[in-house]
């Protein structure tokens, strides 16, 4: 049992890091447990927690994809919106 919360605790550690670092992590330490442990149960329950935590951090990298992709968007119209409220200044500044 102490040696799972060692795993979770490993693996909050892994989602601090990229997607690419966390499934390298994850990979490293379900290999090192399954190593010391030969308990069916115990790896069974490590296997889960490795499936569980790269699913967690495929969706965490989609949301972190989408949130990029509305950023940008939003960047992207508070460009056009100055673009334009400068080019309505300057017609004015122009015709007076």
């Amino acid at each position: 049992m102490r040696s799972v919360v060692h795993l979770l605790l490993l693996l909050s550690f892994c989602q601090s890091l990229t997607h690419k670092d966390q499934l390298k992590s994850i990979n490293k330490i379900k290999h090192s447990f399954s190593l010391f442990f030969s308990h069916p149960q115990l790896i069974a329950e490590l296997q889960t927690s490795v499936c569980d935590s790269k699913e967690e951090a495929v969706r965490l990298q989609k949301a972190m994809e989408k949130q990029l992709e509305e950023m940008n968007a939003r960047w992207d119209e508070e460009r056009r919106t100055v673009t334009h409220r400068a080019d309505q200044a300057n017609k004015v500044s122009v015709c007076q």
